[in-house]
C-alpha cells in the first residue's frame, strides 16, 4: 500500500528518503515479484477448461482430477478468482409479503398426544382449502 505513495520523479525527496519518510524498506520498493511458473500456467488453463465444464469442482476434486497438491489448486483457484458453485447459507428464507401457514398440531397433554388448532381448514400442499364440518 506504501509503494503507491512513493513520487519516482520528485525533485526533491529522493527515492531513500521517502522510503525512511513511510518506515519503508528500500528492498521492498525495489522488489518485484516473479510470475507464475510454465507449470503453474498450463495447470491454471486446464483449471479453466475443467471449470467450465464443472463448475462445482472445488480444490480438492481438482486436485484429485489433475494429482496435484491441493493447496497448490487452492492457491491458483483463489489467484484466477473463481470457486466452486454450490447453494450458499440461507437458502430458503422466505420473501417479505409470504403468507405463514399456522401450524396446525399442538401437544395437548403431558405425553405429547397431538390435537388439531383448526379442523375446519385443512391445508393440501401450499393451498389452503376449507371443508364444510358437518
Amino acid at each position: 500500500m506504501k509503494r503507491k505513495w512513493i513520487d519516482q520523479e520528485h525533485s526533491i525527496l529522493s527515492m531513500a528518503r521517502q522510503c525512511e519518510l513511510l518506515d519503508l524498506p528500500r528492498s521492498t520498493w525495489y522488489y518485484r515479484p516473479a510470475g507464475e511458473s510454465a507449470k503453474n500456467l498450463a495447470l491454471m488453463r486446464k483449471f479453466d477448461v475443467q471449470y467450465t465444464k464443472t463448475p462445482f469442482y472445488g480444490s480438492r476434486k481438482m486436485a484429485k482430477v489433475f494429482a496435484v497438491n491441493r493447496k497448490r489448486v487452492r492457491r491458483l483457484m483463489r489467484l484466477m478468482g473463481i470457486e466452486a458453485v454450490h447453494p450458499k447459507r440461507r437458502t430458503t428464507r422466505a420473501a417479505p409479503g409470504d403468507k405463514i401457514y399456522p401450524y396446525l398440531q399442538v401437544k395437548t397433554g403431558m405425553f405429547g398426544s397431538f390435537g388439531v388448532i383448526n379442523n375446519s381448514q385443512h391445508y393440501i400442499g401450499n393451498i389452503p382449502t376449507i371443508f364444510p364440518i358437518s
